[in-house]
């Protein structure tokens, strides 16, 4: 289900754009209404260090709790160098959502889009 102005396909999947950072800190919180969810992260302008996440999830907007993410990127929820890794929480009904980087050195700029089934 989307609100608020994701794009929608195959009328099920809508995909949001959660912005772009260059320091550690929260991307935009997404609201849409889903059980499933998926993070795209690309990070261009590496040069060196680590750059860690946490992913949330919250009921109300106000109070967020860690949602546990898979993915098969080698790092787990550390990315050091120029790429795009994607993360993918299952069954974990929200309705807001957000992408967290923790720590991360000068440099780089990291984006992230969020899809919501």
């Amino acid at each position: 289900m989307s609100v608020n102005g994701g794009t929608i396909y195959d009328g099920e999947l809508a995909v949001y754009n959660a912005g772009v950072r260059t320091s550690a800190g929260f991307f935009t919180a997404i609201d849409a209404t889903a059980k499933n969810w998926s993070f795209q992260i690309t990070v261009t302008g590496h040069t060196s260090g680590n750059i860690e996440f946490d992913f949330d999830g919250s009921l109300d907007g106000l109070v967020w709790g860690h949602i546990t993410v898979t993915t098969k990127h080698a790092g787990n929820l550390t990315i050091n160098e120029n790429t795009t890794v994607m993360y993918f929480a299952a069954n974990s009904p929200c309705r807001y959502v957000r992408a967290h980087i923790t720590s991360m050195p000068s440099g780089p700029t990291v984006a992230c889009t969020v899809g919501a089934m």
